[in-house]
């Protein structure tokens, strides 16, 4: 009875170690590494033209929307006798909002957009490149 317990138990141990005749071991999935999060965009400076303006009134940024260069906006900024300043400036997207980076990255090539400032001031830009 021992003997038999004993080849039944080692017949048992033999058979959870090897599959059966006839079919095959289940495949053993190999072991994947965790995908790591994909990295940020690397930050991109803008490199601008821009219009700046003090305190504004409020219809003129209504009269903004329809142009679309820089030198249209100028000749109404000349025509309602709002002082401007021309400039270079450069827009680090690490240091801007994400919608506006977003906003930004959308643009069609030369097309203005108006940054609203705290004093009531506008920055009307172009983007002329970027690195």
């Amino acid at each position: 009875m021992i003997g038999r317990l004993l080849t039944a138990a080692a017949a048992a141990m033999v058979l959870a170690a090897t599959p059966a005749m006839g079919l095959a071991a289940p495949a053993k999935t190999p072991a994947r590494a965790p995908v790591p999060p994909p990295a940020p965009p690397a930050p991109v400076v803008y490199i601008a033209e821009a219009l700046h303006t003090g305190p504004v009134q409020t219809d003129l940024v209504e009269r903004l929307r329809p142009l679309h260069t820089l030198l249209e906006i100028e000749l109404l900024l000349k025509a309602t006798d709002t002082p401007f300043a021309w400039r270079k400036i450069d827009l680090d997207t690490a240091t801007l909002p994400p919608g506006l980076t977003q906003s930004l990255a959308n643009l069609p090539p030369r097309e203005p957009f108006i940054l609203p400032q705290k004093d009531g001031g506008l920055t009307m830009a172009v983007i002329i490149g970027k690195r």
